[in-house]
């Protein structure tokens, strides 16, 4: 069944905040969670406190309304403060980077902190030009979607792979076929805000799909209109829900049995967006069969 979404969504000025900052924060967290894990490794539970304590600060400060332009130099201290550390527990833990989880973690921190600062760049250009639409290349934007993808691999430490569609799958692997054309050639024109919006539909299909599962997604530009189509054949939204999963902070009945480390703002955060930038939003879903997001937004005059 498909319905286009056309309900009002009435937000606060908090949750307005939690929608801008809330990838943001997920990546955070996961940053949190490995920390958490080398402590384990290293059986200190205490270990890394400085990172751990700047991570919570950063945190605070996203929902700052003056912290234009200080996130930058946050993000160097996180890094410095963490490299730091992790020398002084690498000299008292001869060998300890040798270890493979411990390799494991690292390299993932290390994909993460190069996803952090790509973030950094797109918060602090969408406060300043929220509503602009830019023209990157179109290999600028699936290289974005990719490196997306494989730092989702490398947190899943093993438990499944994304592979893009020309590669080979394997039994348990997603996946993920990208289409990304425009008829301004290699560019796409687009406001900055769609291509985080890709990412978190993006995100919310691969949680909501067993690993094996395939999912698509088309960012098309043409010159009526820009559109974006995410699907995937995973659980599938109940069919008297379809029109409450928009609501913030909802999750559907059939899938709240997932842990998650997000809030449930993915699709919140799409159905606002679109209907910010005048565009219309449908969910087509069958309950055990998928789910498919499309979204049209016009293209300015």
């Amino acid at each position: 069944m498909e319905i286009e979404i056309t309900k009002p969504l009435s937000l606060n000025i908090n949750q307005l905040a939690w929608l801008d900052t809330h990838s943001f924060l997920n990546l955070l967290n996961v940053f949190y969670a490995e920390l958490d894990f080398i402590s384990a490794l290293v059986k200190e539970p205490m270990a890394l406190p400085l990172t751990k304590g700047h991570l919570k600060q950063i945190a605070c400060g996203l929902e700052d309304p003056n912290s234009q332009g200080k996130l930058t130099t946050e993000i160097e201290r996180l890094e410095f403060e963490f490299k730091t550390e992790l020398a002084r527990l690498e000299a008292r833990y001869l060998g300890m980077d040798k270890h493979p989880d411990m390799v494991a973690s690292l390299a993932n921190i290390t994909s993460l902190i190069r996803v952090i600062w790509c973030r950094v760049a797109e918060f602090e250009h969408r406060k300043q030009a929220a509503e602009i639409w830019e023209s990157p290349t179109i290999e600028e934007v699936r290289r974005s979607l990719v490196e997306f993808l494989d730092a989702m691999q490398r947190n899943a430490k093993g438990r499944y792979r994304v592979v893009l569609e020309s590669e080979n799958k394997l039994a348990g692997d997603y996946r993920v076929a990208l289409e990304i054309r425009s008829t301004h050639g290699s560019r796409i024109t687009l406001p900055p805000i769609m291509q985080d919006v890709t990412r978190d539909l993006l995100a919310n299909a691969r949680k909501y799909t067993p690993p094996g599962g395939t999912i698509q997604v088309h960012l098309i530009q043409d010159d009526p209109a820009l559109r974006l189509v995410v699907s995937d054949n995973g659980r599938g939204i109940p069919e008297t829900e379809l029109d409450k999963v928009v609501d913030f902070g909802y999750r559907a009945s059939n899938v709240r049995d997932i842990p998650t480390k997000g809030g449930g703002f993915g699709l919140t955060k799409a159905y606002w967006v679109t209907k910010r930038l005048g565009g219309r939003f449908w969910i087509q879903s069958i309950l055990g069969q998928g789910t498919q997001i499309t979204i049209h937004i016009p293209m300015p005059s």
